[in-house]
């Protein structure tokens, strides 16, 4: 069963598998985003194909949020593809005693609040690239070093003054005034070898 979710005010996927003993987290949205974690010994999967593979690493206290309220989890390292969070038995055990509808999709258990629903989704698509965007935008502001706001703002500066860092063609324009030393009258330019003065002098100069 897939569920909607949020971590941090981002919207998720999540899938809800029996079959796994415990919670495993992507990867590559871990190190996106840049959220810690911690290094843990190697531990072997067995997939559902057959094939055995290892992971490691582990977020501790991913808080997630659903329809039916907040769970703190720890959760294991993994490369996952469509699928951001995989809730396994280690989550389901904490419910207790639940009913699932396999047919509507629906899973109710009791809280201390009463009793939850959670409604499983088919919207893999819009929440894969709702998410697909918000790690796009962190990876260029990790580039640029600017946030998107800074970015508008920035470039609001150089529309408005884009005369003034238009690349030159040519050479410089030539000015009424142009740089220039004044010398008193009488008097050639300096010629003497450079830092060859005494300190008393160079403070004078």
């Amino acid at each position: 069963m897939k569920l909607q979710g949020k971590i941090s005010g981002i919207s998720i996927l999540l899938l809800v598998d029996s079959g796994a003993t415990h919670n495993f987290i992507s990867r590559k949205l871990v190190e996106a985003l840049g959220w810690t974690w911690e290094e843990t010994k190697s531990m072997k999967i067995l997939m559902g194909d057959g094939h055995a593979t290892e992971t490691s690493g582990m977020c501790k206290e991913i808080k997630i949020e659903t329809k039916a309220g907040r769970f703190t989890l720890d959760v294991v390292l993994f490369d996952l593809e469509y699928i951001n969070v995989i809730l396994g038995m280690s989550w389901l055990k904490t419910l207790g005693v639940m009913m699932v509808d396999w047919n509507t999709q629906i899973m109710k258990f009791e809280t201390e609040l009463g009793m939850k629903n959670l409604r499983g989704v088919n919207q893999e698509e819009p929440l894969f690239a709702t998410l697909c965007g918000v790690l796009d935008e962190r990876q260029e502001q990790k580039e640029n070093g600017l946030s998107s706001e800074q970015q508008r703002a920035l470039g609001d500066i150089l529309t408005s003054f884009d005369d003034v860092f238009v690349k030159p063609k040519g050479l410089p324009l030539v000015h009424v005034n142009e740089h220039t030393i004044n010398l008193k009258l009488g008097h050639d330019p300096i010629n003497v070898r450079p830092y060859r003065y005494p300190y008393h002098q160079k403070k004078e100069i």
